[in-house]
């Protein structure tokens, strides 16, 4: 009899859970589903507009997502809304309302993330969650460019895919492993961290670069497109000779991705002067220290020094990631002023300090300058 209870038992609980895994993933999937239809990135420094469908709106916003205290950014006054007097700080200047209640914020920036949700008379509402992102990226026009997808950790995706302006250059699973490579478009790689394309000089005749996320379910893929400004800016240092000084690369984070493959190479030149990994660093010139970061001070510099430095990101010693460059001018020590000359002639003769009659018949020599005039008087 209780085995044919246990068999009735496992029959019946067997498809119930069945049901509930099935139930489970389907409230994961919808649940995403509206993180990803709330979220919106637009872009840094760009007009955000938010539209109501509802009539007489208020507007209100909430720093962090599940937070209970709402900060009101419009009031209804006078059958129109108007902006609130207690609205935050970072507010100022930047909202607007149009005739049809839809926000505006003029310049959007990161401290305007959060979300903004209006409500109507009735308690019926509409979120928007925005995050700001950086869609430009300035580089110099003889270093190689890494181009982020901001969106990248904001969505779940199963596929990445890069193109540039309409050509795929490549596509990618969410482990980023790349499973599709344009060789049109080699020297091109993919930062395995960050998601990031890091594109060489070379390709500069299209500035746009656009990332996808796709998901499984047919849903329509997040797109978002980087603009590629790139500038004439070999940066220059001009210091007096004996000074110590300080080259700085801006690309020593790529040390921490992949570290057992990636190596910082500083060259003055064609002659490499220092090597950094993960493991330490070596130097070829005794008057250069390293830190930990990966920048390099050079200990009082003189005119041998004049010339660029170059800082190069490497992985297995062959393929370049970034490269970024210093031109160094070491000028002479400025002449000696008047005042240190003067000092220096004005210093006490030991004779006249111990008072003593050679001290005494001791002549010194005064020089004072008046108006321009050079006065020399003898005592």
């Amino acid at each position: 009899m209780s085995d044919i209870k246990a068999e009735y038992r496992f029959k019946c609980s067997y498809p119930l859970k069945i049901k509930m895994k099935i139930i489970t993933s389907l409230c994961m999937i919808l649940l995403l589903q509206y993180v990803a239809s709330s979220l919106k990135n637009p872009c840094m420094g760009k007009e955000v507009k938010l539209s109501c469908p509802y009539h007489r709106p208020v507007w209100k916003f909430i720093v962090k997502a599940g937070s209970s205290r709402q900060i009101h950014l419009t009031n209804w006054l006078d059958n129109r809304t108007i902006i609130s007097s207690s609205a935050p700080n970072q507010f100022e200047g930047v909202l607007g309302i149009t005739q049809n209640n839809q926000l505006t914020i003029s310049s959007f920036q990161a401290k305007h993330n959060g979300i903004y949700m209006c409500v109507d008379e009735t308690g019926r509402r509409k979120k928007y969650h925005l995050i700001a992102v950086q869609c430009q990226v300035d580089v110099c026009i003889r270093d190689n460019a890494i181009i982020e997808c901001p969106i990248y950790r904001h969505f779940n995706h199963n596929k990445l895919v890069w193109t540039h302006g309409k050509t795929t250059i490549l596509e990618a699973n969410r482990h980023l492993d790349t499973t599709y490579f344009n060789k049109a478009y080699r020297g091109i790689t993919l930062n395995k961290t960050l998601g990031a394309l890091v594109v060489p000089p070379a390709f500069d005749d299209i500035h746009q670069y656009t990332c996808a996320l796709y998901s499984d379910g047919g849903q329509t893929p997040k797109r978002l497109t980087i603009k590629l400004n790139q500038m004439n800016c070999i940066e220059k240092i001009s210091v007096f000779a004996k000074e110590n000084v300080e080259l700085v690369c801006p690309y020593h984070s790529l040390l921490k991705t992949h570290s057992e493959t990636i190596k910082l190479i500083w060259t003055k030149g064609s002659r490499k002067i220092a090597t950094i990994d993960v493991h330490g660093y070596e130097v070829n010139d005794k008057s250069i220290s390293v830190a930990v970061d990966g920048n390099i001070t050079l200990q009082s510099v003189t005119g041998r020094d004049n010339g660029t430095f170059t800082c190069s990101v490497l992985r297995w010693g062959k393929i370049e990631l970034a490269r970024h460059s210093v031109t160094l001018e070491v000028k002479p020590l400025p002449i000696a002023s008047l005042d240190s000359i003067r000092n220096k002639g004005n210093r006490t003769n030991p004779g006249i300090a111990s008072g003593g009659s050679k001290g005494k018949q001791a002549s010194t020599l005064i020089s004072v300058l008046v108006l321009g005039t050079l006065i020399i008087t003898t005592t």
